[in-house]
C-alpha cells in the first residue's frame, strides 16, 4: 500500500508535473474517503491517503502561479477485489461499480 500509493504517487508526480504547460493543465491525485477520515482496521490505508492528499494540497500551492490546477478524485467504495477482501459482510451503503465510476472520468 505505501509503495502504490504514497511511493508510486510521488514518482508519478515527480516525473509528470515538470512537463505540464500551464495554464490550463490540471493534475488528478486518486484519493479516498480514509484521507480525510478513518475507520477501526483501515490505519495504514488511511495514513497512505492521507500522504495522498497532503501531496496534492501541496502540489496545489506551489503550481497555482504557474495556472495549473491540481485536485484529489475520491471515487466512494468501488466494488473490487480488493474492497470484497476487506469487507467480506457484503456490498457498504454507497459502493459503486468500477464501470460506473470510469464512465464519469
Amino acid at each position: 500500500t505505501v509503495d502504490v500509493n504514497v511511493l508510486g504517487t510521488a514518482r508519478v508526480l515527480r516525473r509528470s508535473v515538470p512537463r505540464l504547460r500551464g495554464p490550463g493543465a490540471a493534475v488528478v491525485v486518486m484519493s479516498s474517503r480514509y484521507g480525510r477520515s478513518t475507520v477501526c482496521g483501515q490505519g495504514c490505508y488511511s495514513a497512505t491517503k492521507w500522504s495522498t492528499e497532503a501531496m496534492a494540497k501541496t502540489l496545489a500551492l506551489e503550481l497555482r502561479d504557474r495556472g495549473i490546477t491540481v485536485v484529489s478524485l475520491d471515487p466512494g467504495l468501488v466494488d473490487t477485489d480488493m474492497f470484497r477482501a476487506s469487507n467480506p459482510t457484503g456490498a457498504a451503503c454507497g459502493q459503486r461499480d468500477p464501470a460506473e465510476f470510469a464512465a464519469e472520468t
